[in-house]
């Protein structure tokens, strides 16, 4: 079979023979192995190899590919650099958004400028990516946020059952039946 991308009204020929191919579409960008076993990934700079291997598995997002090597290293692909974040297999990966989150050695990470950097070092039970910002309960169930590398804590105390992101603005239970907001670093209270 043939793998053929259509992008922004135009038809791009990905790969010619290639019965078995395994693709991951992101936002303006392609990972997938070819017919020869080949890892490459398709953007605006053209096609470029990643691998001569099979990663043993791969997601795309925004502007990004997170993959695992046979040698299972966690690696990323983003603005036609890959850097490897891990030498070991992480316990899971995400690629969501423009963002990638990841579990290794039972800390929760996530990518930023090509380093991993801790984000906690238990998995919470509750988190969200959107836009670029993972948004998380800590271990206090206290909710967190984090755009870019820098962590801020949302909230002064914590037992918060659950919250929502609504673009960029986080909707949370009071106490005492309220809820709250909190956008741009301000919190409002409605009732």
């Amino acid at each position: 079979g043939r793998l053929v991308l259509f992008h922004r009204g135009g038809l791009h020929l990905l790969c010619d023979d290639c019965p078995n191919a395994r693709v991951a579409a992101g936002g303006d960008l392609v990972a997938y192995v070819d017919g020869q076993d080949r890892f490459q990934v398709w953007d605006h700079r053209g096609v470029q190899e990643l691998s001569g291997a099979p990663p043993r598995q791969f997601q795309a997002g925004l502007g990004l590919v997170g993959f695992t090597d046979l040698a299972g290293r966690l690696r990323v692909y983003r603005d036609g650099e890959v850097v490897t974040l891990t030498d070991t297999m992480p316990s899971m990966f995400r690629v969501s958004d423009s963002t990638l989150v990841f579990v290794e050695r039972g800390a929760w990470r996530t990518e930023v400028g090509g380093s991993s950097l801790t984000l906690s070092e238990h998995i919470p039970e509750h988190w969200e990516v959107r836009g670029g910002t993972i948004t998380w309960l800590d271990l206090d169930r206290g909710i967190r946020r984090s755009t870019g590398g820098r962590v801020v804590r949302l909230t002064k105390d914590g037992a918060y059952p659950w919250f929502e992101v609504h673009g960029q603005a986080v909707l949370f239970p009071g106490h005492r039946g309220e809820r709250f907001i909190w956008q741009d670093g301000r919190t409002d209270v409605f009732y």
